[in-house]
């Protein structure tokens, strides 16, 4: 190895002012012992800080899911009934009762979704969601100020085998445009 044949020449190159040559192996030593211990409390510190953000992040509801169950079940939300009590609620009522409420949750977070594309793609118009959960005709409005003109959206989401039911819907509503998405 020829590394070996240049130690001497290595410890020929003057050394910096700051290096204080008084340390031992031991001292040495200990400082990085000291400076190992300080990453490890700082690295613990990060990955605490990371994973307690995960546990917040999937143990709470967010925020559009909780306002569209608020805006769904107004009068649960109101009565202080939360989303997590409700489904605790009806557990076991069985898969049907959980997938209604569900759904109704799902169908609310829609209709905002659709909302916010109305509102962005027909600036001039303000579109508002039914205050009526089952609105038979239309879920949102758009209503542009200046003339007076309204448009009507009824938000589906429907699965393939719902298909004839949706195409029923609309013949008997022509003036209605349709937000369908299939589950």
């Amino acid at each position: 190895m020829e590394s070996f044949k240049m130690l001497a020449t290595l410890e020929e190159i003057p050394k910096s002012e700051t290096y204080q040559g008084n340390y031992s192996n031991e001292k040495t030593f200990s400082v990085l012992e000291e400076l190992k211990d300080r990453d490890v409390i700082v690295q613990a510190g990060i990955y605490s800080s990371i994973i307690g953000y995960q546990v917040l992040e999937t143990r709470n509801i967010p925020d559009g899911l909780l306002e569209a169950y608020a805006s769904q079940y107004p009068q649960m939300f109101k009565g202080g009934v939360s989303l997590y009590d409700k489904y605790l609620e009806i557990y076991n009522k069985g898969e049907g009762s959980v997938l209604g409420l569900v759904n109704g949750v799902k169908g609310k977070f829609f209709e905002f979704h659709v909302q916010d594309n109305l509102s962005e793609r027909y600036p001039d118009y303000n579109f508002t969601i039914s205050d009526i959960a089952n609105q038979p005709v239309w879920d949102i409005k758009g209503v542009d100020p200046e003339t007076g003109e309204e448009i009507l959206v009824q938000v589906k989401m429907i699965t393939s085998t719902q298909a004839n039911n949706l195409s029923k819907i609309m013949q008997d509503n022509p003036n209605v445009y349709y937000a369908q998405v299939q589950k």
